[in-house]
This record gives structure tokens, C-alpha cells and sequence, in this order.
């Protein structure tokens, strides 16, 4: 595939800009979510287990790859960006799950509203840089 570079094929350095950012707060979303694992505050819906078995991978891989994704993006790495498998595409189906979930469990409604609200935003987010992601590797 060569060494492309993504401002060679039309991605904008404000493009870049938002998926770098995107990476980063989809990791910072993954930390809040180990938190509330931690509290036990899902465990009830969705335990960290079936994290693992969804997400191919414990909760610090999945960081980790986030990570590696990232600094592809900085560096402009169109050959790594579209020849790994990231976690972002299951990450954006798990948090589906789990809303489902939280929207059946019987969990108070206040404490259902807060954390429905909070997988959304999550979800929204990981959704945003998996389109991102997508539309890299479409431009190859």
C-alpha cells in the first residue's frame, strides 16, 4: 500500500484533528466505564467478563489499541489506520448492548435515566471516529 499519507487522499488536518480527539475521549470513556465497573454501578447489567469476550480483549488491550490508533492519526499512517482491525467498531455495538440492557434492567429510574444518558453519550462518540475510521479506509 506504500507509505500514503491521509492529507494525500483529501483528509483535512481538521479531520485529523477530530479523530485524534475522538480517540481520546473514547479511551477516557472506556476509564469511566472500568469506574463504574469498580463501583459495581453495571455489574448488574453487563459485567467486565463479557467486556473481554465482546471486545476481543481485556479492557487495558482495548485502551491500548486506542492508543496505537491515535498515534497512527498523528503520524498520518493510512497503511496502519486501514490495515488493523481497531475496537472501535464492537466498541460502538457493545455500548448498544449494554443500553438495551440498562433500558430492561430493573434499575431505578433515576439511576436507569443517568446511565442510559451516559452510554448514549459514550456510544455517540465511538460511533463518531468508527465513521471516521470507515471513511479512511473507503478512501483507499
Amino acid at each position: 500500500m506504500g507509505e500514503m499519507q491521509l492529507l494525500s487522499i483529501g483528509m483535512s488536518d481538521e479531520y485529523l484533528d477530530e479523530a485524534m480527539m475522538l480517540c481520546r475521549e473514547v479511551r477516557n470513556d472506556l476509564k469511566e466505564l472500568a469506574k463504574l465497573w469498580a463501583h459495581r454501578s453495571l455489574e448488574d447489567v453487563h459485567a467486565a467478563s463479557e467486556f473481554r469476550s465482546r471486545m476481543k480483549g481485556d479492557h487495558e488491550s482495548v485502551v491500548h489499541r486506542l492508543d496505537l490508533l491515535e498515534r497512527a492519526l498523528f503520524k498520518q499512517d493510512l497503511a496502519t489506520i486501514t490495515s488493523c482491525e481497531w475496537p472501535v467498531y464492537d466498541l460502538v455495538n457493545y455500548y448498544d448492548t449494554i443500553i438495551d440492557r440498562v433500558q430492561c434492567h430493573q434499575l431505578s429510574s433515576g439511576r436507569k435515566g443517568m446511565e442510559r444518558d451516559l452510554l448514549r453519550k459514550w456510544r455517540t462518540t465511538a460511533g463518531r471516529l468508527a465513521q471516521l475510521v470507515c471513511q479512511m479506509e473507503d478512501a483507499c
